[in-house]
């Protein structure tokens, strides 16, 4: 179900509900490029797991408004206000990927209200030097364009993704390890990918690379300021988000239960593992 709330600013925030309507709240964030339709996948686990997943666009993707000048903290205002407007005092969060630093700013902003916090292949902290090491090539590239060129980011991004969006896409796989290329050879994983960063891009290029330069930038806070628990899972085999990054965010955070999956990637162990880790922050919870 697709649905959008008027902010207080004016903007739209758009969401997609997906699992058990009744049940605990957790609300996904996705990876980068994407959209709340990168949750579609998760209405099976979310049953299974008895979740309510609630998958947001951040802004200038999907049905959420762009925001000038928005930086990584701006956004726990945008969950809360949902989150109110839903009757929810409690929740998770899940950040994937790109995800992972808007749930990180989360659990620095209102450790009160989160039940659990969990990052699947997350990105780390990209400001320091050597920070992208071991990331492919062209992400770096267009982590560092998006950050000190942005127009040519946009520019850019626009010319090729106009050209053919399936194409640019399948360039990319390139650079994936085995399991994830096997991963999206799944006919309904292959399509949900070009459903959700079509929307991605519904609004043009800005909410995209926006996102790219705020992970480059500094993101206003510090790992070790974030005291709720957290519990990480990254696959051994990531090449997008080495494991490298996974294993600094687990040791740089004060209360860090982590799990590195062997011979899993980037995408493949979010597909083969999403039971257990929607599963794991309700044994957090003890609810299991």
């Amino acid at each position: 179900m697709d649905a959008a709330l008027r902010l207080a600013d004016g903007r739209q925030l758009g969401y997609a509900e997906y699992g058990r309507p009744d049940r605990r709240a957790v609300f996904y964030f996705h990876g980068f490029p994407g959209s709340r339709l990168e949750a579609r996948l998760l209405h099976g686990s979310g049953l299974r797991a008895g979740v309510r997943i609630i998958a947001l666009d951040r802004p200038g993707c999907g049905l959420s408004t762009y925001q000038p000048r928005r930086t990584l903290l701006d956004w726990p205002a945008d969950v809360a206000a949902l989150a109110d407007s839903l009757g929810l005092s409690a929740f998770s969060v899940v950040g994937i990927s790109g995800g992972g630093p808007y749930a990180l700013a989360c659990a620095l902003k209102m450790p009160e209200r989160l039940t659990s916090v969990t990052l699947i292949s997350s990105l780390g902290p990209l400001d320091e030097a050597g920070a992208m090491q071991g990331m492919a090539l062209t992400d770096r590239v267009f982590l560092n364009l998006a950050d000190r060129l942005p127009w040519l980011g946009q520019a850019i991004l626009g010319l090729l993704s106009g050209i053919s969006l399936e194409w640019l896409l399948k360039q990319t796989v390139n650079d994936l390890c085995r399991r994830d290329q096997a991963t999206l050879a799944d006919p309904q994983v292959w399509q949900m990918l070009l459903d959700e960063t079509r929307q991605a891009f519904r609004l043009g290029t800005r909410g995209v690379v926006h996102d790219a330069a705020i992970y480059r930038r500094p993101w206003g806070f510090h790992l070790g300021e974030i005291q709720a628990p957290v519990l990480l899972w990254q696959g051994e085999a990531d090449l997008e988000v080495p494991q490298r990054i996974g294993r600094a965010l687990a040791q740089a955070l004060p209360d860090c239960q982590a799990h590195f999956i062997e011979e899993e990637g980037h995408i493949s162990l979010a597909y083969n593992h999403m039971d257990e880790i929607l599963g794991s922050g309700s044994l957090a919870l003890g609810q299991g």
